[in-house]
């Protein structure tokens, strides 16, 4: 049910988008409803990996549900976009650590040959909420308002603290050395918790992550604010690194799960493949409503086939690398598929048909959930149990750090080729100027440009986002690095 709360908070706010830049009157603040909470998910994300070590599992996942909780109250209550920003941040706290524990109750409670089966019936379950949520989000936007995309979490979470709460089994640890952690003095907890390099992994990621956001947007790359940022980020990873050095098994991230050929290479694989994913998620229900001019509720309903599609491809290659016991190969089989299907969605435009888009996407789909879980099946079967949370961890850091920094890249290429298309358009015909487009929400366009010139802007932002697709497809070929590299080791030759 946890899973369920994620996979609707990760998908409704796409549909919910055009309806935010109407109320709160911004474009340029697109991007930060998504990378805000996923840059909260990677400087946390580790964290949680030493916390499910040396805390138990049920006392870090229900607080995690509640933090998860919290965000989505703040954000359906925001009066200002830079509030709806703050609430998607305290969201993603609380997903870091619910994503990261359903991997280790998995990793704990099954044999080697059956997390795979496990981790692709928890994705299904996302995927279903994945699928659900535009439609929902859509519905909810028509009929009721966007802050209800964010409510409807609140008695969803209730329900599963309530079950987690009275129904859940500390899972035991699979390892022999495991320590029985109530015996564990707080003291000798908050040194393996490595707080340190918390303390400068957080910062230095975020200046990372603030610097992609604001260069080429907000302020131009040569900006000082944003060249600062860089620096911040060097000075504070140099510094994180010494720090992992000095603390060695005992660091926020051991050197010796990181050197692991499985994870590093998952890291890369899992780092492309869901930025291409997100790019392309995020922005089609843009092109739907400002391009194709439809509902939010029937660009919720196109968006079905490609969540769908994701989550049944998803389910299909865990289930087959149980079946088979190699996960490579359907990594291997994501590198081939999906850069063809987001190279035919670069061909977009104003007179293609609907079936045709539908086809692309489901192919796209298709090719990113087929391998999509590889890189998590490899943590949790071929790393030991007691690594396996930090393995986990890593490759969550990478499946949403990845996401964070190019949805912001790609907004970032949204917003200057906006800017710069629409100035040379001429607009004679109204009286409204590209200027004053960009100031708009995406919804109020209609309203204010006149029927002569409508169909030029549509070409502007038809044109834009299909260069935003572009980046997709760089990052979809650049999963074969990940794929490449990955070891053919079967599950079914992995004790627990």
């Amino acid at each position: 049910m946890a899973l369920l709360v994620v996979g609707l908070d990760l998908s409704m706010i796409a549909s919910a988008i055009p309806a935010i830049t109407s109320e709160f009157n911004t474009i340029s603040d697109i991007a930060w409803y998504s990378s805000s909470f996923r840059l909260a998910i990677c400087a946390t994300q580790f964290f949680y990996g030493k916390l499910y070590r040396v805390v138990p599992v049920k006392t870090i996942f229900l607080a995690s549900v509640c933090i998860l909780e919290l965000g989505a109250l703040v954000s359906g209550l925001a009066a200002a976009s830079p509030m709806l920003v703050v609430g998607r941040a305290i969201a993603g706290v609380g997903t870091a650590g619910v994503f990261s524990g359903c991997f280790v109750i998995i990793g704990r409670s099954f044999p080697a040959q059956q997390r795979p089966t496990y981790a692709g019936l928890a994705a299904a379950i996302e995927g279903i909420a994945m699928a659900a949520g535009p439609v929902l989000g859509g519905v909810l936007v028509d009929s009721l308002s966007w802050r209800w995309c964010f409510f409807i979490n609140l008695p969803l979470g209730a329900a599963c603290s309530v079950l987690m709460f009275f129904t859940f089994q500390e899972p035991a640890a699979l390892s022999d050395n495991s320590q029985d952690r109530s015996d564990a003095k707080l003291a000798d907890q908050l040194r393996e918790l490595d707080l340190v390099g918390t303390a400068l992994f957080v910062p230095g990621i975020t200046c990372l992550l603030l610097a992609v956001q604001w260069g080429g947007s907000t302020y131009g790359w040569a900006d000082p604010r944003v060249a600062a940022l860089f620096a911040l980020t060097v000075v504070l990873g140099g510094a994180f690194w010494w720090q992992e050095r000095k603390k060695g098994d005992k660091a926020l991230l051991p050197g010796r799960v990181i050197r692991q050929r499985n994870v590093l290479d998952g890291m890369w694989f899992a780092f492309a493949n869901n930025s291409g994913c997100a790019v392309v998620e995020y922005y089609m229900p843009t092109y739907y409503q400002a391009v194709r001019g439809v509902s939010a509720t029937e660009s919720g309903l196109l968006c079905l086939p490609f969540v769908a599609g994701l989550a049944v491809s998803t389910l299909i290659g865990t289930s087959l690398t149980s079946a088979l016991g190699y996960f490579t190969p359907f990594m291997v089989l994501t590198a081939i598929l999906s850069p063809i299907g987001a190279g035919l969605l670069t061909s977009l435009d104003l007179t293609m048909s609907l079936p045709q888009i539908l086809a692309y996407l489901t192919l796209f789909a298709a090719g990113v959930g087929i391998g999509f879980q590889g890189p998590q099946v490899a943590a949790i079967t071929t790393l030991p149990p007691r690594d396996a949370p930090i393995g986990v961890a890593v490759i969550l850091f990478a499946q949403f750090l990845g996401p964070a920094v190019f949805v912001a890249a790609a907004q970032a290429l949204f917003t200057s080729g906006l800017q710069d298309q629409l100035s040379r358009v001429d607009l004679s015909g109204s009286s409204t100027t590209g200027k004053d487009i960009m100031s708009m929400g995406l919804l109020d366009i209609k309203n204010h440009v006149s029927a002569e010139d409508l169909p030029k802007v549509l070409e502007v932002f038809n044109s834009v986002l299909t260069m935003v697709f572009f980046l997709a497809v760089g990052l979809a070929c650049s999963t074969s690095l990940g794929a490449a590299g990955m070891e053919w080791v079967s599950v079914k030759k992995k004790k627990a």
